[in-house]
């Protein structure tokens, strides 16, 4: 799923009953007095956010685990802060139909009967203003979009097999009465990172430092890149752009999480090849590696070297809300951090203002 809902500039728009403005501060109501209610453990944390981190080599969105780092761990400190203030959604709940607020989810079956989902889906049932409709797996890859259900508010989590252009199709034809938590147009968005560097960019939100692409899949009529390599020299060129190691190597596909670092001498050398976690396992490191691979689109950028490297991972409820936390980085040892319950270990973290007003606009941009 996206990590960013919609624009929260229409939030305190005035909204008659039954309306999506309703809706949607209803949504948002709920979304942060369960947050600062239940997360206050690090393994309690909404499935309705997808992972941004924001200090350190990338923002990460959708989900996607991309490399960051950060300059301390921080421990124990309450997090759950609220962006921005939202005393009028009070007055929308009075119109609240009987039945309550219909909260479609879409996602495919092993994300829908998993024990943190099923948790979210009751505690959306307890609150008493929501009617939970599940979109099964089966009707959305084999039924026409035209039956799916009709929703006040639609919660779409993409993994890999869901129809994500059915759901693009269901949003143009109920974009006008259903209020999407994210909307599958800009989910499509996040699936490549070129596109997400982009929509970033033209939004004056920070990205990594001397990013650069390595296009060999003619994206957006782009000729064949010209990458060159100075082994002695340690640092590769892009179309001419120099770019020095330790540096950072990331396909284009934000679902291929096999991202490799490439390291000077003056570091140790080699290349650390993270992918998704295996078992107690994030990473290896090949310390004979030296050249950049060549079978593919890539995303190039300044490896960002810090003290003590963490993930810090952020999770937004809309412009409303953010949560923080950091996790050791695979790019330390590629070692699991768990505790005695074989949970990876997760620290709570105090966001910077700057951070805060990033996720902010972040979430503000990818509606």
């Amino acid at each position: 799923m996206a990590s960013v809902p919609n624009d929260s500039s229409s939030w305190e728009a005035s909204a008659s009953p039954g309306s999506g403005g309703a809706t949607k501060d209803r949504i948002a109501l709920w979304a942060r007095r369960w947050s600062a209610e239940d997360m206050h453990s690090p393994t309690n944390v909404t499935p309705t956010a997808a992972g941004a981190g924001f200090r350190g080599n990338t923002p990460s969105v959708g989900g996607t685990s991309h490399t960051s780092t950060c300059s301390e761990r921080r421990e124990g400190v309450y997090i759950s802060k609220p962006m921005k203030d939202h005393s009028s959604t009070k007055a929308y709940l009075a119109n609240v139909p009987p039945e309550g607020v219909r909260l479609g989810i879409a996602c495919m079956h092993r994300k829908m009967t998993s024990a943190t989902m099923q948790a979210f889906i009751h505690d959306f049932e307890a609150d008493g203003n929501f009617t939970v409709v599940q979109f099964s797996e089966e009707m959305l890859l084999n039924e026409p979009v035209e039956s799916w259900p009709n929703v006040d508010c639609a919660i779409m989590f993409f993994s890999s097999g869901f129809p994500l252009d059915k759901a693009c199709e269901y949003y143009r034809q109920h974009r006008r009465d259903t209020f999407f938590l994210t909307e599958p147009p800009s989910q499509k968005v996040l699936l490549d990172r070129r596109d997400f560097y982009e929509a970033m960019s033209h939004n004056n939100i920070p990205l990594p430092p001397n990013h650069m692409y390595a296009n060999r899949d003619g994206y957006k009529g782009s000729p064949e890149c010209v990458v060159e390599e100075f082994i002695e020299e340690e640092y590769i060129t892009v179309n001419g752009r120099r770019l020095d190691k330790p540096f950072v190597e990331k396909p284009v596909d934000a679902e291929d999480h096999n991202v490799f670092i490439y390291f000077p001498k003056r570091m140790g050398g080699g290349v650390r090849k993270m992918f998704r976690k295996v078992k107690d396992k994030s990473s290896c490191f090949d310390p004979d590696g030296v050249r950049v691979r060549r079978d593919g689109s890539f995303v190039y950028e300044s490896f960002v070297e810090a003290a003590n490297a963490a993930d810090i991972k952020c999770y937004t409820v809309g412009a409303e809300f953010v949560h923080a936390e950091s996790r050791k980085a695979p790019v330390v040892d590629g070692v699991v951090d768990r505790d005695k319950h074989g949970k990876e270990r997760r620290y709570e973290v105090q966001l910077h203002a700057a951070e805060l007003m990033v996720a902010r606009k972040i979430t503000k941009v990818f509606r």
